[in-house]
């Protein structure tokens, strides 16, 4: 049936003094803490009823089969536009997604797609040899003949009818040059063990002669390079000169190959090839051709699936459709689906991305083994796809995910400017400090409302994710006047306490993103400094900055607090005093490290050392070998409690923590520990890297200053020195354990400067008024000047501020 397409849019001394008598009594108290906390934590978040197709139909007497239909470059938004009947009535019965299409490099080509299906894991194809070359036995490659070719590369006798010519290739490639692990072909091994075969369908050469265009082949290939059946030769095209490069698939000859296939094997993946053609021939056409040309591709393809489906039988068989790249014009969502028995139509969601409407090329070979009950090889994670019910129509589903994709996209379109701009400022900022407490006190006021500003900035970026905003003007005028209204709000605040505003806006932050994270992460998603699907870092729980900010900020508070408590006799945070920062940072980690949560392991390893010194410090223990061995073994103890947890969860369920711990139980340290050095020594170049030498740099300054400016910070803030040597301990335990590398401590000093900034410039020139303020400088002020003035040489900076 048609169904008609509604388009309403919906829119972180040895003694244990600080524990009190009885160290291991406490220390043992502390641990049943943490186990209650985290036993009184759900495991999961929502209330959305899914369904694992594996567990559908068991009353057969065995498994149907798979039809992986691949739609090459097709997004949400061209099915709305076109609405093809035949794929718009398979998705009126499906579970639908939006297919993040990252592999191993940044931008996915058909090779690296393809690859990515087969391997259950991410890969990629170097530039030289991205075509693949996927052939038949019986025809020629250029002048070759293939099987000799491939016996010659691989030592392999061919046995089987199309082969992959450049597989040792791109495996050596992905050793060299890729770290997660992959095995190239694991997919049909997995289902060749167990009995079972696959087979592959498509062409998209551009010419009948010198162009060996089928990719496809790379994902139904085995470990050997083999594929079990298929047809990827130019029988497959006829020639048409309306078509994109004057080619198109044989209708006939295409049909009477995947019925053969259909009626033998036990998955068959069908690519629709002129979708591929079309997309290639956008580039030598206008704008308006380009598009007629991929919207007539997309008609013909609908009449391929319609016959196609006529001989699948839903109710016993389970059909996909993919596509595995993004269109050539800019990096995108694309279309995934899903139908068969036990699939309501509704959401699709796997174990990667675990949030519905989400899914990667990652999760189709566990998901396409886990109908056979065949267990995916140690190669791949076991990111089986699972259906959630949604009441929504098809129309609206498909509206919905149109807004992610353009959400997403406007997220990586306005992150880099929104980036540098924020940097830049700060840098700016750092500057400023330094030549107001050198040469220009006149400054201060500006400086005092520039740094709320950029406090009130990191918690905003997350808060427009409140709304539809679709343009980078928009999100860029929600930044500015959130930020200033935060900031003039927070300013409000100096009433009650002259460093309350920049600790206030700090604690925004920490709000905001504990309730995000605690209530499902809704904010996480698509906002500036959080993830982007298309980036594909990660899909739920905390990304890196989010990490970063939350932890720096909750140290920040735990300090702040500490400072407004009443000390004991000698100076030292008292037990309660402690105990209330214990539960505080206890609170942070849960929601930083718990499973159903921030998912994080890097923050957890960063977050208990970082607690454990400021502890320590406030409580002025000296930090000595054994105690740090204890703290080693404490954060140890936490991550297994973290990691016991998710590894407790069926393999499919599992976070990014549980198949972390499972990656390493596995001997895949080694892998882990390289893949995240060479994603540390890529954002060496990243725009946050400018941050560490300024503020390091103002920092020094601050520390070496004739007049004692450090000094008299400390003496304002007594816990400053145990925030700042914690947040050092977090920021350098956070580069090292994370792929965002100098990234991470680079926030985390943007946060930590521009409150230092404010509480230096109240230190130092509280009598320094803002512009609208000044009449006359009161006699009481002007005499406090003046002694600060005479309290120096006589060449000081201040000499400056008592003419004011």
């Amino acid at each position: 049936m048609k169904v008609r397409l509604e388009t309403r849019r919906t829119g972180s001394s040895t003694r244990w003094s600080w524990l009190n008598r009885g160290s291991r009594r406490n220390l043992a108290l502390v641990v049943v803490l943490v186990a209650v906390v985290l036993a009184s934590t759900p495991s999961t978040a929502g209330a959305q009823v899914e369904q694992d197709p594996l567990d559908a139909d068991s009353s057969q007497s065995g498994p149907g089969r798979v039809l992986i239909i691949s739609a090459p470059r097709l997004t949400w938004q061209s099915v709305e536009q076109v609405a093809p009947p035949h794929l718009m009535e398979l998705f009126s019965q499906s579970a639908l997604a939006s297919t993040s299409v990252r592999a191993a490099a940044s931008v996915t080509r058909p090779a690296d797609g393809y690859l990515t299906i087969g391997a259950g894991n991410r890969m990629a194809a170097p530039a030289s040899i991205s075509g693949g070359a996927t052939v038949e036995v019986g025809e020629l490659f250029g002048d070759r003949i293939p099987s000799e070719l491939f016996q010659r590369t691989t030592g392999v006798t061919p046995t089987k009818p199309i082969l992959s010519l450049d597989k040792p290739q791109l495996d050596r490639f992905n050793e060299d040059n890729y770290h997660f692990g992959a095995s190239s072909g694991s997919l049909a091994h997995a289902l060749n063990e167990s009995g079972r075969t696959m087979s592959v369908l498509g062409n998209t050469d551009i010419a009948m002669v010198d162009s060996y265009l089928r990719q496809v082949g790379l994902a139904a290939m085995g470990r050997d390079g083999q594929v079990d059946d298929g047809a990827v030769g130019r029988q497959l095209l006829r020639f048409n000169a309306e078509a994109a490069w004057g080619l198109e698939l044989d209708h006939d000859v295409y049909l009477r190959v995947f019925q053969r296939m259909w009626a033998q094997h036990d998955v068959v993946l069908a690519e629709l090839s002129d979708l591929e053609r079309a997309e290639t021939a956008r580039s030598d056409s206008t704008l308006e051709q380009g598009a007629a040309q991929y919207e007539r591709a997309l008609r013909s393809s609908d009449d391929l699936v319609g016959a196609m489906l006529a001989d699948v039988d839903l109710d016993r068989d389970t059909v996909i459709v993919v596509s595995p790249t993004a269109p050539f014009e800019e990096l995108q969502l694309t279309v995934f689906a899903m139908a068969g028995p036990g699939i309501d139509a509704g959401w699709a969601k796997s174990a990667t991305t675990r949030r519905a409407r989400f899914v990667t090329l990652t999760d189709i070979a566990p998901t396409v083994l886990a109908h056979f009950d065949v267990p995916a090889p140690s190669e791949m994670n076991d990111t089986r796809i699972s259906a959630v019910v949604a009441s929504t129509t098809p129309g609206e589903r498909i509206d919905t995910m149109i807004d992610d994709s353009a959400e997403a996209v406007l997220r990586d379109r306005t992150f880099g400017p929104i980036s540098v701009v924020f940097v830049v400022a700060l840098v700016i900022t750092i500057v400023l400090a330094t030549l107001a407490l050198a040469r220009v006190p006149r400054l201060a006021p500006l400086l005092r409302g520039i740094t709320l500003v950029e406090l009130a900035f990191l918690p905003t970026t997350f808060l427009l994710g409140l709304f539809a905003i679709r343009t980078a003007t928009g999100i860029g005028v929600g930044l500015i006047v959130g930020s200033v209204g935060f900031a003039f709000a927070a300013a409000l605040l100096k009433r009650v306490d002259s460093t309350m505003p920049a600790l206030a806006l700090v604690g925004l932050l920490w709000l905001v993103l504990a309730l995000d994270i605690a209530t499902g992460g809704r904010l996480q998603i698509n906002t500036t400094f959080g993830y982007s699907p298309i980036v594909a870092g990660r899909f739920a729980g905390f990304g890196n900055q989010a990490y970063s900010m939350i932890a720096v900020s909750a140290l920040l508070l735990a300090a702040g607090f500490a400072d407004r408590r009443r000390p004991d006799a000698e100076g030292r945070a008292t037990v309660a005093t402690s105990a209330a920062i214990g539960v505080w940072m206890l609170v942070t980690l849960v929601l930083d490290g718990h499973p159903s949560m921030g998912s994080d392991v890097g923050g957890v390893l960063a977050i208990v050392p970082a607690t454990a010194v400021l502890l320590l410090m406030i409580r002025r223990v000296k930090i000595r070998a054994r105690l740090v061995a204890m703290i080693g073994l404490g954060t140890i103890a936490v991550l297994a409690l973290f990691a016991g947890l998710d590894l407790g969860r069926p393999p499919e369920s599992r976070t990014h923590l549980g198949r972390f711990a499972s990656d390493l139980f596995n001997g895949e340290a080694g892998q882990i520990i390289q893949r995240k050095l060479a994603a540390n020594l890529r954002v060496l170049t990243s725009v946050w890297a400018w941050v560490i030498p300024a503020a390091l740099i103002y920092f020094c300054y601050l520390t070496w200053r004739p007049n004692r400016t450090f000094s008299r910070l400390m003496e304002r803030s007594p816990n400053y020195r145990a925030f700042g040597v914690s947040a050092l301990t977090l920021g350098f335990l956070s580069a090292a354990l994370n792929d965002s590398g100098v990234s991470l401590p680079a926030i985390m000093l943007a946060i930590v400067s521009a409150y230092t900034i404010y509480l230096v410039t109240e230190l130092e020139f509280s009598d320094v008024r803002e512009p609208a303020m000044i009449e006359t400088v009161s006699a009481e002020s002007a005499a406090r000047v003046a002694r600060v003035a005479a309290a120096e040489e006589p060449s000081s900076d201040h000499d400056t501020a008592g003419e004011q």
